[in-house]
Order: structure tokens, then C-alpha cells, then sequence
């Protein structure tokens, strides 16, 4: 199995393997460990190896965007928001940019789980950032429909669909 398809166990063995052959362990091989652990619904995890990624540890290079994405992803999926948001935050002041694909996620996320008021705030920070939504920024399924809104956000949704529709 490669990197990126193997269990947790199988890629964290990879990853000390590469060590005591003195070989040091770059961010796309601590990525797959991240996201072996994403893939078995183990968000948990996900965040123990991203925190030894920004504590320097001798094992770990330091985390990328796609590091944070996949933790924060994972996060998502498995319904810790509040968790998933303040690791975008913590990514942020650790000077690590989010992009389309990061904010994307916990859009989906919070939109997946009725957290439209949140969705929203988090739309209005990418425009801030000057990150343009794509046709995924509601993820693939149907935006949810207008009566699950409040009347304040539906107009708002309604623009973002507009300007997702625009983007296509």
C-alpha cells in the first residue's frame, strides 16, 4: 500500500523506518500519516501527529496548508466544528495561509450540520481574505434549502449561490 492508502499503524511504521535509515521524514510522508488517520475516522489522532508537526518534533517537519486541511477535514466529518475552527485559527497565527480548499472544508462542514450562521461568517472572512468561492464551496450536495435559514441568511445565500453559479 502506498503512503496515501495505507492503515495508520503501516504508515507511522513507514515513517520510522525512514528514520533509522537517517532519513528525515518531510511534510508530504507526515501528510499521509495524517490522512491515514483521517481515513479511519480517527480525527483525534489526525491532531496528535499535527501537534508534534508544530512542535518540532525529531520526527516531524513542519505542517503545511494541506496539513491543517486534512485535520481540519477530518475534524469536520466527524462533527467537532468548534475543534476544526480553532485549528484554522491556530493555523493562521502560526503563519500558515488558508486557501479555497481549507475554507472550503469547514463551510461544507458547517453547512452539512445546520451551522449556517457559521458558514456564513466563514464566507465573509474568505471574502475578506480575498479567497473567491468555487463551485465546491458548498460542497457537491445542494446548498440546503432556504426554509432551514434564517430570513437574514437567505438572502445572503441566495447571493452565494448567484456568485458560486457566476464562477462555473
Amino acid at each position: 500500500a502506498s503512503a496515501t492508502t495505507a492503515p495508520p499503524a503501516q504508515a507511522v511504521a513507514r515513517l520510522r523506518a525512514m528514520r533509522q535509515h537517517g532519513l528525515q521524514p518531510d511534510v508530504v510522508a507526515l501528510n499521509g500519516v495524517l490522512e491515514a488517520h483521517a481515513r479511519a475516522q480517527e480525527p483525534r489522532q489526525a491532531v496528535v501527529w499535527l501537534r508534534r508537526m508544530e512542535a518540532g518534533d525529531e520526527l516531524c517537519a513542519a505542517p503545511d496548508v494541506v496539513s491543517y486541511t486534512i485535520v481540519i477535514s477530518a475534524l469536520a466529518k466527524s462533527g467537532e466544528l468548534d475543534e476544526a475552527a480553532a485549528l484554522l485559527g491556530r493555523m493562521e497565527e502560526r503563519g500558515v495561509a488558508a486557501d479555497l480548499m481549507c475554507i472550503n472544508t469547514l463551510v461544507a462542514g458547517y453547512a452539512t450540520r445546520g451551522r449556517l450562521e457559521q458558514a456564513d461568517e466563514l464566507l465573509q472572512r474568505m471574502a475578506r481574505l480575498g479567497v473567491r468561492p468555487d463551485q465546491w464551496t458548498f460542497g457537491a450536495r445542494p446548498c440546503p434549502p432556504l426554509p432551514l435559514c434564517s430570513p437574514a441568511l437567505s438572502p445572503l445565500l441566495a447571493a452565494c449561490r448567484a456568485r458560486v453559479a457566476a464562477l462555473s
